[in-house]
């Protein structure tokens, strides 16, 4: 943790939580348990584009489908699989849109970043800091 500057990690081998450090350093809040919940935020990204890319192989979902069409709360948007995956789809970062001093939910998070306005039109730019919470509605 020290080498790495991060305030804790947490192991769960599916019996055993074995955790080091802290959740948060101000706070000096615990690290969850094995039914905890904590935030991976990006870390997510390579696992689910895997998984979306495994779905596009096996013919369940095409990469030109609308996002809607797998994700309801993207229904009346014009966004693309494709631009998801790509960081082309234009939605804002939710991150900054949050109030981190309470839990939400992955919906909640969505809802923010669809109720902001886009910061470019869907495949008209990239951002290298694409919202990660549509990956965990997958």
């Amino acid at each position: 943790m020290d080498r790495d500057g991060v305030p804790g990690a947490l192991a769960y081998d599916g019996r055993t939580t074995r955790t080091a450090g802290v959740a948060d350093l101000v706070s000096g809040r615990h690290m969850p348990g094995a039914q905890g919940r904590f935030r991976l935020a990006s870390d997510t990204k390579a696992f689910t584009a895997t998984a979306v890319m495994r779905l596009v192989a096996d013919g369940r979902i095409r990469l030109d489908d609308r996002a809607g069409v797998h994700v309801p709360q993207l229904a009346g948007s014009a966004i693309t699989v494709r631009q998801l995956l790509k960081q082309t789809s234009g939605l804002p970062e939710y991150s900054a849109l949050v109030d981190w001093s309470e839990a939400g939910t992955s919906e909640e998070y969505l809802a923010s970043a669809l109720d902001a306005e886009p910061v470019f039109e869907p495949g008209e730019d990239w951002a290298t800091r694409t919202p990660t919470i549509w990956y965990s509605a997958w």
